[in-house]
C-alpha cells in the first residue's frame, strides 16, 4: 500500500461498493440522488480527490453514495461509461437522479459545492 493509498477503513463515509453484480437499473431508476465515485486506490490523485470529497461532504446530505474500484472492476467501470454516456476517467464523480446524469466531474474538478448546488435546485 503506497503513501496515497486509500482503503475502506480509512473512509469517513458509508460508501456502497458497486461491482458488476450490482443491479444497475434499480440503482439509477429510483428518485433518489445517487453519486457514483470512480476511484483507483493505486492513484495518488484519486486518493486525494476522495479524501477532499469526504472532508467536505456531510452524511446528512440525503444522497446514496456509491463507489467503483476501477482497478478491481475496470470492466464494470467502462460499462458505466457506456450506460451514462460519460467518458471513463478516474477519479470521477457522476451524479444521477431518475436515470439521468445531472452532473459529472473528474480529477481536480470534483467539488462538493457543485454537487450541492444541483441537489438543492
Amino acid at each position: 500500500m503506497g503513501w496515497f493509498s486509500s482503503n475502506k477503513k480509512d473512509s469517513t463515509l458509508n460508501w456502497e461498493h458497486l461491482s458488476s453484480s450490482t443491479n444497475w437499473n434499480n440503482l439509477i431508476s429510483s428518485d433518489d440522488w445517487v453519486i457514483i465515485f470512480k476511484h483507483s486506490p493505486r492513484c495518488g490523485i484519486s486518493s486525494m480527490a476522495l479524501r477532499q470529497f469526504e472532508k467536505e461532504w456531510l452524511e446528512t446530505n440525503n444522497v446514496r453514495l456509491c463507489m467503483v474500484d476501477v482497478v478491481k472492476d475496470r470492466g464494470f467501470s467502462q460499462e458505466i461509461a457506456k450506460l451514462t454516456d460519460v467518458i471513463h476517467q478516474s477519479p470521477q464523480l457522476i451524479l444521477i437522479k431518475n436515470g439521468k446524469v445531472l452532473h459529472h466531474a473528474s480529477h481536480h474538478q470534483i467539488e462538493v459545492k457543485n454537487v450541492l448546488q444541483i441537489i438543492k435546485e
